[in-house]
């Protein structure tokens, strides 16, 4: 029991345990298949197909609440009629409106940075929820089978946002920047 702790332990701070695979592989057969999990060189840290266990529509709603807290909208700020049908129902839950007042077609990424993003919602929450983590974009875009630039393009975007949006100090003009 103790390699078994000791290996987890060595496993997650990224230490090497070559010593101990073949001791603690032969003392507990049932370890052969999850071993290799946790005794990795390359990522330190388990990878799980979390976007698989997840809802879209209680993704969908979740991001309803996050980019658009007063409801969604037209890009010219028309609200959305609680019972309007949807304009086009290809990509549910996630569905285009089409502004009565305006005729602009719309959806709950309009006007956010996840404008054009082809993603299901669960995999955007995911995202999210990585970043705000800390998860190195690396493990990120592995883990959700994703392209680690366009995760690292996100992460930059995002903290851009959170920096304009929730930084106490009054923002930075360019002419300031030349002094």
């Amino acid at each position: 029991m103790i390699y078994i702790n000791f290996i987890k332990i060595a496993a997650h701070v990224g230490f090497e345990v070559k010593a101990l695979e073949g001791e603690v592989a032969n003392a507990y057969p049932i370890l052969r298949g999850i071993l290799p999990l946790f005794i990795s060189r390359k990522r330190p840290m388990m990878i799980f197909p979390i976007d698989a266990l997840m809802d879209e529509q209680s993704s969908y709603d979740f991001l309803l609440g996050v980019l658009h807290p007063d409801g969604l909208h037209c890009p010219l700020r028309h609200p959305l009629p609680p019972n309007q049908a949807p304009h086009d129902r290809h990509r549910a839950p996630l569905y285009d409106y089409k502004c009565r007042v305006c005729g602009k077609v719309y959806n709950l990424f309009t006007d956010t940075l996840w404008q054009g993003a082809r993603y299901p919602c669960r995999k955007i929450v995911l995202i999210m929820r990585g970043i705000a983590q800390g998860v190195s974009t690396q493990h990120l875009a592995h883990e959700l089978g994703l392209d680690r630039s366009h995760v690292l393009k996100k992460r930059h975007a995002i903290q851009q946002l959170a920096e304009e949006r929730l930084s106490p100090l009054p923002p930075v003009r360019s002419s300031d920047r030349s002094r």
